[in-house]
C-alpha cells in the first residue's frame, strides 16, 4: 500500500541524517503522512473535507492550527488597524 511504503520512507529518513534535526517534533509522524496522503489522493480523513482541491496548506496537528489562530488574528487586527487607509486605496475612493 502507498500510506505504508511513505510511511517506511519517512521512518527512514527518520533514522539517517535525513531529517536529523526533526527528531524531537510534536505529533505523530505517522499521522502525518496519512493526513498528507489521504488529501492527495481524497480518501480515507480527507473524503469528508469540503473543497480540498482548492486548498493551498494543510495545517498539521493541534500545534499547528493554533499558530494558525495566532497568525489569523495577527492578520485581522493589521487589515482592521490599517482599514483607514488601504480603504481610501480604490479606483473612485476620493
Amino acid at each position: 500500500m502507498a500510506t505504508e511504503a511513505a510511511l517506511n520512507g519517512v521512518k527512514a529518513m527518520q533514522e539517517g541524517e535525513g531529517m536529523k534535526g526533526f527528531k524531537g517534533v510534536l505529533g505523530d509522524v505517522g499521522k502525518g503522512v496519512k493526513a498528507i496522503f489521504d488529501v492527495v489522493e481524497g480518501v480515507g480523513w480527507a473524503e469528508d473535507v469540503k473543497g480540498g482541491e482548492k486548498w493551498l496548506r494543510l495545517p498539521l496537528g493541534r500545534d499547528g492550527s493554533e499558530r494558525w489562530e495566532v497568525k489569523l488574528k495577527a492578520l485581522r487586527d493589521n487589515l482592521d488597524g490599517t482599514e483607514g487607509i488601504w480603504s481610501k486605496t480604490g479606483e473612485g475612493d476620493d
